[in-house]
This record gives structure tokens, sequence and C-alpha cells, in this order.
């Protein structure tokens, strides 16, 4: 924990999104780069194996089935990007990437849905589409809550925490019915809650728990940190994605 807070205060530029079309009310979008799935108290880590995909022509365009969810309406955005040669791996879409076409060479894609380069980073670009609309709240009210074993398997490890970590997720959960509501509940809880600073403050052998309980003050990863491990700490697997948030 801590990069993150680095690399913002950096001024360098890395990636250049161009908005092709889209839907009229367009959200603030985020470029998603890898998920990842282990964390040992300090460090997170992506422990899946990823495949390389095919691309049909052997051209750089690669398509990406998509799961039929009929409470998902269809609103595509057609996007260019442009990433700077870095020491970085990841391919960056919006979610819901439906195909990507472009100056890409191979392109493997893990157990989390995230694109990466493996053959060196020489600088990419690409247009891509995606599937950015989200079912509405009532649909993920009702999502069922029986996981797959994969799921559970990849999204719900724990290191050994602070249990007030889980104490204050059970705390802000209390009474909200759904996973979708718990979710929901604890994100409200970090917004309004702590407060945002690039400065390394959260510190110790437990540094999400001095977030949380000590400095109450951070940047994005300790707020997506908190909210992944109190999810998990109460059975709803979750993993933090890293990448950028639209804007300048």
């Amino acid at each position: 924990l801590g990069e993150i807070g680095t690399i913002k205060q950096s001024s360098q530029v890395v990636m250049h999104v161009k908005l092709n079309e889209g839907p009229g009310n367009m959200p603030v979008m985020r470029w998603r780069g890898r998920g990842l799935t282990r964390f040992d108290g300090k460090n997170w880590t992506n422990s899946m194996e990823a495949v390389l995909l095919n691309s049909p022509a052997n051209n750089g365009t690669y398509y990406f089935q998509q799961e039929h969810d009929a409470d998902r309406p269809q609103e595509m955005l057609h996007y260019t990007i442009t990433v700077e040669p870095m020491n970085n791996s990841p391919v960056f879409v919006a979610p819901g990437v439906v195909w990507a076409s472009g100056r890409l060479p191979r392109v493997w894609m893990d157990q989390t849905d995230s694109l990466t380069i493996m053959d060196g980073y020489v600088g990419l670009h690409y247009d891509a589409v995606s599937n950015i609309g989200v079912p509405p709240p009532l649909a993920l009210e009702k999502s069922s809550t029986d996981y797959p074993p994969a799921i559970t398997h990849r999204f719900l490890q724990l290191p050994v925490l602070d249990p007030r970590i889980r104490q204050l997720a059970l705390d802000v959960t209390r009474n909200v019915p759904t996973a979708y509501a718990k979710a929901a509940a604890i994100e409200l809880h970090l917004r309004t809650k702590y407060g945002y600073t690039l400065e390394m403050q959260a510190t110790g052998p437990d540094p999400v728990a001095d977030f949380l309980f000590r400095v109450r003050q951070g940047h994005c990863e300790y707020f997506a940190s908190a909210m992944t491990l109190m999810l998990r700490s109460i059975g709803i697997p979750a993993r933090p994605v890293n990448g950028f948030l639209g804007g300048e």
C-alpha cells in the first residue's frame, strides 16, 4: 500500500483517451487495469492464471464473450486509447469490453477479466467498444448470493486481520438485508466518514486498520482495500481493480 500516492503526485502523462461515441448520460468513467486477488496485510497481488487470447485474423483485433444479462442495458461506448511506454502491462479498457483492435501485441486475460501484455510494453494504441450499462439497483438487490466455489476461493481470501475491521463491517451493515445493500452501506460509510490525502500516514503491521481506526485519511488504495476487506470479512466476494479515473 502507498505506491499509488507517489504515482498520483507525478505530472507525467501516461494515457490519452478519446471518446468517439457513447450514451448521452455519460458517467464518470473508470478505466480498469488489473484486478487483484490476494492480500497479505500490506501488499495486493494477482494470483490468477492468464490465458492467451486468440485474434481471429491475427491482426490485433480481439473479441470478448459477454455473459447474457437481461437486466443490463446496452449502453455502448466507442473510444480510442493511447498509452505511453511505461514499466507496466495492463491494457486499460472501460468495464464490459466487447472488442479491442489496434496496436496490441499478444493479449492475455486472467480470471478477474483483466487484460495484460506480457511481451514488453512499448506503447499501445487501440480502439475499443464496451457496454458500460449497469443493471438498476432493484435488479442488483435481487442478485443471488449462492456464489460458485471458484468465486469464493478467489475473492474471499483474507490474511490475519485486526478483528475491529470485521466488527466495523458488521456494525455498518446491521439491519441491511442484501449483499448489494451491504456493499452500498460500506461505500457510503467510507465516503462520508473518512478524508482524502496523498500523504503516507497509515503505517504499522496492519496499515488498513491504521487507516480505519487512527489516521482516518488516505488515498484510493486505502479506501478500496478497506472496502474489499470489510466485504470479504462478512462473506461477500470482492476485489480491488486498479486503473484511472476519467478526467484530466
